[in-house]
């Protein structure tokens, strides 16, 4: 991934409203969660407080989808979300990220 890449990456992060900043520093702690697993995680009641802000961050590119899992609660496939992989961690220390 290219400097500029992870830049915007970071400017994007900077933009966040706090339930998403809070979700998305859960999915660096924890990769390959499932939606549940984040919620558990914040303490909630209601899938609803992070599976618009998971696909919110999914869509900004700022979490990837890496798998499947089955839910522990429902016995369903549910997806896992992690942060996308950079390349140039030389880079990203470089610049303070």
């Amino acid at each position: 991934m290219h400097i500029n890449s992870l830049l915007a990456f970071d400017e994007e992060r900077s933009k966040l409203n706090n339930r998403c900043q809070r979700i998305l520093r859960v999915i660096e702690k924890y990769p390959n969660s499932s939606d549940r697993d984040v919620l558990r995680e914040l303490g909630g009641q209601d899938m609803n407080m992070v599976r618009p802000r998971i696909t919110e961050l999914i869509k900004r590119g700022l979490v990837v989808e890496t798998g499947t899992m089955r839910c522990a609660v429902t016995e369903r496939k549910c997806r896992t979300v992690g942060i996308p992989k950079f390349e140039h961690v030389n880079q990203l220390k470089m610049f303070g990220l």
